[in-house]
């Protein structure tokens, strides 16, 4: 919610309910996913798009990618790198060496020890 006004927690509700949940990924080419398990995987309209549903619907523990263990300063760093390596991609060198220096200076402690999925 980038704006907190009673119109914008109404919708945050509803698009919470089993109605809505159900609406938003039924939707062609929505690409959206229930986070809702009462939500059937059969609503999916292709293959693949059910096994994901199904697989974030049986998961105890979801990484939708490096980042989800990684701490903040790293995480956020990351994400810039990935950011400007896709606005210019021969920079690469340089962002990996730069990910590097503060992937070194956090604490060992500071980083989780969870595999993702479990």
């Amino acid at each position: 919610m980038f704006n907190d006004t009673p119109q914008a927690r109404e919708l945050m509700k509803f698009l919470a309910t089993d109605e809505a949940q159900r609406i938003w990924p039924a939707l062609p080419g929505s690409g959206a996913f229930a986070v809702n398990n009462t939500v059937s995987p059969d609503l999916y309209e292709d293959r693949v798009s059910r096994s994901i549903a199904t697989t974030l619907r049986q998961s105890p523990a979801l990484c939708l990618d490096a980042a989800d263990l990684m701490p903040p300063t790293m995480r956020n760093a990351f994400y810039r790198a990935a950011l400007a390596y896709v606005a210019d991609p021969t920079q690469l060198t340089s962002l990996l060496h730069q990910l590097d220096q503060i992937r070194a200076a956090i604490p060992p402690e500071d980083w989780l020890d969870l595999p993702c999925g479990r």
